[in-house]
């Protein structure tokens, strides 16, 4: 088993098209928040909660790795980090990180075999 989910992890990262070479990207976590509002009672805002700097790639597919991910299959882009402790209590499914005007969806963060050596995070483009 450990030694098909290797090969599966070598295919999907061969088959990452770099977008910035090795360029450093900053993305915002934004979680929702309820805040106050004006009559008294509260609203939801989209608030910049945690700031995570790594390296963005553009996933590219092919049959065999859309056959054994589906989780590269459902994502646009890949955001590898370096780990840290409470990641699956920073980055959770669903959540939007934002780069600038650009929106990603998580669709799941794995700590790859857990070495806690480097983080991946499946992202989708969200289109606003």
């Amino acid at each position: 088993m450990l030694k098909e989910s290797l090969l599966a992890i070598g295919l999907s990262l061969r088959s990452i098209e770099r977008l910035s070479g090795d360029a450093m990207t900053t993305l915002m976590i934004e979680t929702v928040k309820r805040v106050p509002d004006e009559f008294g009672g509260f609203k939801e805002e989209l608030v910049a909660s945690h700031e995570l700097e790594g390296v963005l790639d553009l996933m590219t597919h092919n049959p065999f790795t859309s056959n054994v991910m589906h989780v590269a299959d459902t994502s646009t882009h890949i955001f590898i980090l370096d780990y840290f402790d409470d990641y699956g209590d920073v980055l959770k499914a669903g959540q939007t990180l934002k780069d600038g005007n650009k929106a990603y969806r998580v669709v799941y963060a794995d700590n790859p075999l857990n070495e806690n050596y480097h983080l991946e995070v499946y992202l989708k483009v969200e289109v606003t």
